[in-house]
């Protein structure tokens, strides 16, 4: 059996408690905690959030995240795989059309944690999917990269 990293059942948790945006003028507690965890500091549940649940979960876990809020800063962080792993951070391009590689970190994209894949799919589960924690499949042919910590958990 494998063992499931602390920070995907730090999200698993996050999952079950049914973390999602609030309409109108407030704004979930848990997300603008996620917030805290970037150097963006966003005070509404309406900025974008992917990134800053993984940092949350990663922090959380013990673990350097990119303190980033951008999707793609995850891309230069920990160490790329080559084939997925169960729990590995991964990115992809957001929305649909021509949309540049991995190289670029600057555009947009989403992140979340793998929790299944086939030859077609990839299973995510991540923050800001339909404005929830919520696991969704996406198209394999979006993955701009699979990525797991370089390094151990702070003591």
């Amino acid at each position: 059996m494998v063992r499931e990293p602390d920070w995907l059942r730090a999200a698993k948790v996050d999952e079950a408690l049914g973390i999602l945006e609030i309409a109108g003028s407030e704004h979930h507690p848990r997300i603008l905690e996620y917030h805290a965890h970037t150097n963006l500091h966003a005070s509404t549940d309406e900025v974008p959030w992917c990134s800053s649940a993984v940092c949350t979960w990663m922090q959380e876990s013990g673990y350097v995240s990119t303190r980033s809020a951008r999707a793609r800063s995850w891309l230069r962080w920990g160490m790329g795989l080559l084939t997925p792993a169960l729990g590995c951070v991964v990115v992809i391009q957001r929305g649909g059309g021509n949309q540049p590689g991995p190289k670029d970190s600057t555009a947009t994209g989403h992140v979340g944690l793998l929790t299944g894949w086939s030859d077609t799919q990839i299973e995510i589960l991540g923050g800001n999917q339909s404005n929830r924690v919520c696991t969704k499949s996406y198209p394999i042919g979006r993955l701009l990269g699979y990525r797991w910590p370089d390094h151990l958990p702070s003591a």
